[in-house]
């Protein structure tokens, strides 16, 4: 028996990422209480450099399918693009501000993990090889794992903790960036 494709699970599970992106956002605001446009910036060059690589071999092929619907076209695309979402966000915590206890690199990991076998996940659909109980549902189970970690683990108390001071925020805006800043993001 074949799930129904697009279901009441894609809605639900659709629905989760702007929870969890509001969440994630929550805690970067708190660890970095300052403005941070730098972090900003960051965030958002490796949010689009990967959005545009998830746009050609992930999304495009299913909005270019005449086989597929509407429906399966948007909620086929709908799953990347909030991969996407979900990694700026992720980028905004990691290059922020704060100090980096066990339970940050454990939440970290989920994240990555998840979004590390989303990405294989719909490749693989795309190729029609993707079969259940196949090694890529090793990265949800390992995203859940490394989540329940985090959050069982006592230094998650003191994730949330604001930085004392981070350097971006008494940088001038003329100044927020270096000639070395620049070379490296080019690299």
């Amino acid at each position: 028996m074949t799930p129904q494709f697009p279901g009441p699970s894609d809605a639900l599970y659709l629905a989760a990422y702007p929870v969890m992106a509001a969440g994630l956002l929550l805690l970067v605001r708190s660890r970095n209480p300052g403005r941070d446009r730098a972090n900003v910036v960051d965030a958002t060059i490796v949010a689009i450099g990967l959005g545009i690589l998830s746009w050609v071999f992930l999304m495009m092929p299913y909005a270019r399918d005449p086989s597929l619907s509407l429906a399966e076209k948007v909620v086929s695309i709908a799953y990347p693009l909030m991969d996407v979402f979900l990694l700026f966000v992720i980028v905004r915590l990691v290059v922020g501000a704060g100090t980096r206890v066990p339970a940050y690199r454990f939440l970290a990991l989920s994240f990555v993990s998840m979004l590390a076998a989303d990405a294989v996940y719909a490749k693989m659909v795309l190729e029609g090889t993707y079969v259940d109980r196949a090694p890529v549902d090793l990265g949800w189970v390992l995203g859940f794992v490394f989540f329940g970690v985090a959050a069982l683990h006592p230094s998650m108390r003191r994730l949330a903790v604001a930085a004392l001071w981070h350097p971006s925020w008494h940088r001038s805006r003329s100044s927020s960036r270096t000639p070395a800043d620049t070379r490296a993001a080019c690299w």
